[in-house]
């Protein structure tokens, strides 16, 4: 499993790659740096669901009987927030615009879109890793972003632009969802059983220390 795993995420970073590598070389200086602006935006959000993916994996390989209702009460909440924070991002299209320099707001409404997915998947993938599920955490890494790579050229040949080759992301991020759904698929209906207490304190000085991180790496 680990060795999958692995694997995975040298297939999941090298797909990063190749999907900017596409970007630059359809979209130009210009479009491309709409695309990267934006995926510098959904990292502040990204980079602190990894905190609790990790809180949450450990969470579940010390109550194992726990893994159901923790991962209907965490994809519940994660849906509400992801809901949330994507409506936000809607409502403030016009500033994000104008702050990034992004030539359109359609570019902008693809590139939150995909947040909506982000924030559901870190649930999925904590209970994965926690009920140590690591070829099915592998086949999701890898198959989401081997996505973005293969979906992302037709994108752009299409004349779909920034837009286009932002909503890839969202894409790929509700085939991670799927495929992590349907690997949990005899857990979700699991027998009720407590549902452990976070740490509070913990999971927000994790989460401020990995914006905080974030925000270092990619607002500039």
């Amino acid at each position: 499993g680990g060795v999958v795993l692995a694997v995975a995420t040298l297939i999941l970073n090298g797909a990063a790659y190749l999907y900017n590598v596409a970007c630059i070389r359809y979209l130009g200086s210009s479009g491309y740096g709409d695309v990267a602006a934006m995926l510098a935006l959904g990292a502040l959000v990204a980079l602190p669901l990894g905190s609790i993916q990790i809180v949450l994996a450990r969470e579940v390989a010390q109550a194992p009987a726990s893994a159901g209702r923790l991962l209907r009460r965490v994809t519940l909440r994660s849906t509400v927030i992801g809901v949330a924070l994507v409506v936000l991002g809607l409502a403030l299209v016009e500033p994000i615009q104008e702050s990034l320099n992004i030539e359109s707001r359609s570019s902008v409404v693809a590139g939150v879109s995909a947040i909506l997915f982000a924030v559901v998947a870190t649930g999925i993938y904590g209970v994965l890793q926690g009920t140590l599920r690591f070829n099915a955490l592998g086949v999701t890494y890898a198959a989401s972003g081997l996505a973005r790579p293969l979906l992302v050229v037709p994108a752009l040949l299409l004349g779909l632009g920034a837009a286009g080759a932002l909503a890839v992301n969202t894409v790929a991020g509700a085939l991670a969802v799927g495929l992590g759904a349907f690997a949990l698929r005899n857990v979700w209906p699991a027998a009720e059983a407590p549902a452990p207490a976070f740490d509070r304190l913990e999971v927000t000085v994790m989460i401020v220390g990995s914006l905080a991180f974030a925000s270092l790496t990619n607002v500039d």
